[in-house]
């Protein structure tokens, strides 16, 4: 990982030349990862995926481009944030799904 995203236009900065909005689940511990471009946005227990515990950016961001309370429903804000300043997000976000903590 290359850091962590700590606003909106840190978010829209880092992904001037495209995205990979990455989404890791682990099913037995219940943890997840959010990263765009290999920088992190939120890291932890699944039900703590919502704007009131994280504060900050992410309540902006929620704010802007509706409520997230998964990793997977956070994913698709940050796709709707980087869709404007990107133009034509078809072509410019690339989502995947991964395993969190993968090989433990």
């Amino acid at each position: 990982m290359t850091g962590v995203i700590s606003s909106m236009d840190s978010l829209v900065n880092g992904a001037r030349s495209g995205a990979e909005v990455l989404v890791e689940r682990d099913a037995v511990s219940g943890f997840a990862r959010v990263t765009v471009n290999g920088r992190l946005i939120l890291e932890g227990p699944t039900g703590d995926f919502v704007p009131s515990k994280m504060g900050g950016w992410h309540e902006e961001l929620a704010l802007r481009h509706g409520p997230f309370a998964s990793p997977e429903t956070l994913a698709d804000r940050l796709e709707s944030a980087l869709a404007g300043p990107l133009g034509r997000i078809d072509e410019y976000v690339e989502r995947r799904g991964a395993h969190y903590m993968a090989g433990r």
